[in-house]
């Protein structure tokens, strides 16, 4: 009995050590492995040192080798700014778009992983363009054109003084680009546009100013393939051949309907995307000279329409100039936004209108009126001269033509007042939600002109006379 008890502690221990054996011999390859890619990572992270100090020697002293590595410069100049009154919510933006990047912190990376974006789906980018690449001091630079089609949910009651707000994304193609979006250096971000921009020649907009965010932003990600592996897991195990061809349907390969956080789950993925927001304002275009000079015009010429005498033409200009501004409202539809509400300038047709009609009528009073004078003075009845009545009614009528035109004016320089900057023009949040949402800094419009097209004048080189 003890000789069978020592055989079976022997076969015991044997197993032991063979299954520890076993289990030591299994483990050697992953932890291989680890080692790796650990020896692999330090590998990377040593060479980024490395180009990192060819630049900043320093950089070990402060601590900032890796940060400095990855950081990356970008500026974006604007050529050509404009809107079609015929798609006024439809904005073209076109110019130069630049990076510079330190390669070894980024390896495989292209330019082409970028794009540009904006706030609706009805966006349309051109791509990267006449593209040009220097490498100086072991950083990459790139520069290169776009020519983006913004679309913009914009209000236009305000117009010819209307102000819009414009927004340019930049967004990652792959997920890869995401940690390159995120380490793009802000506080050095450069805006700058055209001198013929700011003149006017390449754009009929004003730039007030612009903004610079940066936001993350959460989506949902389709898990349905996860929901067909896992339903269609038991089906393969009984028959391979006919998983093969089971169907795509994730209810049908388990025999149960699929939950929906299955199909849509929460996801903690992200993206970062940059934004570059512009807050326009329209340049008074000189084709409203055209409507606002023939309007003042039609109403001198009803106010002349008092001064009327029998058989004079006077007394035809108020039904003529009526009908003259209606024709008029008609052909000015040409300089105004192809929108189905009303804007600023229809308000101005309105109001002449008004006006016209109110002559009318006046002078149909005066008219009928003196036109009895003389039975009514045959009874005595007491009439002032007829010259000193059109003279009060010409005063009171262009009185209340300059009364509604300074009022005008008034309302045109509130609307040219520049707004508070809304919290979804900040950063690069399309919705209401401003959580993740980053303001960097807002850049005044003398800070967008490009300081390469000024001539500095040094202390003392002024002409000594």
């Amino acid at each position: 009995m003890n000789r069978f008890s020592r055989r079976q502690l022997v076969q015991f221990v044997v197993c032991i050590a063979l299954t520890l054996l076993l289990a030591v011999r299994f483990a050697e390859p992953s932890s291989a492995q680890a080692r790796t890619e650990t020896s692999g990572a330090l590998a990377s992270q040593q060479a980024i040192i490395a180009a990192t100090k060819q630049i900043d020697p320093e950089c070990d002293r402060f601590g900032r080798c890796l940060v400095n590595a990855k950081m990356v410069f970008a500026s974006l100049d604007v050529e050509r700014l404009t809107s079609s009154l015929d798609q006024p919510n439809n904005y073209t933006i076109s110019g130069w778009f630049s990076l510079n990047w330190l390669p070894a912190a980024y390896p495989g990376w292209q330019p082409s992983n970028l794009a540009l974006g904006c706030r609706s789906s009805g966006c349309r980018f051109s791509g990267w363009r006449d593209n040009f690449t220097e490498e100086i001091s072991g950083r990459r630079f790139w520069t290169a054109r776009f020519e983006l089609e913004a679309q913009e949910a914009d209000s236009f009651f305000a117009y010819p003084f209307d102000q819009h707000w414009v927004k340019v994304l930049i967004q990652s193609t792959t997920p890869s680009t995401d940690e390159f979006i995120h380490y793009i250096d802000l506080n050095s971000f450069s805006v700058e546009l055209a001198p013929s921009l700011m003149q006017g020649r390449n754009s009929n907009f004003k730039v007030n100013y612009a903004t610079l965010g940066q936001q993350a932003n959460f989506f949902l990600r389709n898990a349905s393939n996860k929901a067909v592996e896992a339903g269609a897991a038991p089906q393969q195990q009984r028959d391979s051949k006919s998983s093969q061809n089971a169907s795509t349907d994730p209810s049908e390969a388990s025999g149960k309907p699929v939950e929906s956080d299955l199909i849509f789950p929460v996801s903690n993925d992200e993206y970062i995307s940059t934004s570059i927001s512009f807050h326009l304002v329209r340049r008074t275009p000189a084709a409203l000279l055209m409507i606002a000079t023939p309007m003042l015009l039609i109403l001198f010429n009803t106010i002349m329409a008092f001064h009327w005498r029998e058989n004079s033409p006077a007394s035809r200009f108020g039904s003529s100039g009526l009908l003259t501004t209606v024709s008029l409202f008609f052909a000015s539809r040409v300089f105004r936004p192809d929108v189905d509400q009303l804007v600023f300038s229809d308000v101005w047709f309105i109001v002449v209108f008004i006006v016209i009609t109110i002559n009318n009528v006046i002078l149909v009073w005066l008219f009928r009126f003196y036109k009895h004078r003389s039975e009514l003075k045959r009874v005595g009845t007491t009439i002032p001269p007829a010259w000193k009545t059109e003279n009060r009614l010409s005063l009171i009528s262009g009185s209340a033509v300059i009364g509604v035109i300074a009022a005008l004016f008034l309302i045109s320089l509130t609307m040219l007042r520049p707004p508070a900057i809304p919290i979804a023009f900040l950063a690069g949040n399309s919705n209401h939600d401003d959580v993740g949402a980053s303001v960097v800094k807002v850049i005044e419009r003398h800070e967008l002109l490009p300081s390469e097209y000024l001539i500095n004048m040094p202390p003392g080189s002024q002409r000594q006379d």
